[in-house]
């Protein structure tokens, strides 16, 4: 048995086998778009203080979080109805 630390890890495993769980082809690609786009210079930002070419102080949560725990709370907040693809920019946006 072979532990790995959710730290060492991170998120993209986890995004990469939910993604592929979604039945439409288009739902994915527009997805994928806007999680690439938002999420991840978001991610960068939080906990590594990274915007874009420059540095920052990393945030500083209230309750600690890792960046996986992030992006499943989105997924929850995401798809906790059902997803219009005419929306999907709109919600995707929010719930980030």
């Amino acid at each position: 048995m072979v532990y790995v630390d959710p730290k060492n890890l991170g998120y993209k495993p986890y995004w990469d086998r939910w993604l592929k769980s979604r039945t439409g082809l288009d739902e994915r690609a527009q997805l994928e778009e806007l999680f690439v786009r938002y999420v991840d210079p978001q991610i960068k930002y939080i906990f590594e203080g990274q915007m874009g070419l420059t540095s920052a102080v990393p945030l500083k949560t209230v309750v600690p979080q890792t960046e996986l725990n992030m992006v499943r709370m989105m997924h929850f907040i995401l798809f906790s109805n059902e997803l219009d693809p005419s929306y999907m920019r709109l919600k995707f946006i929010r719930s980030v």
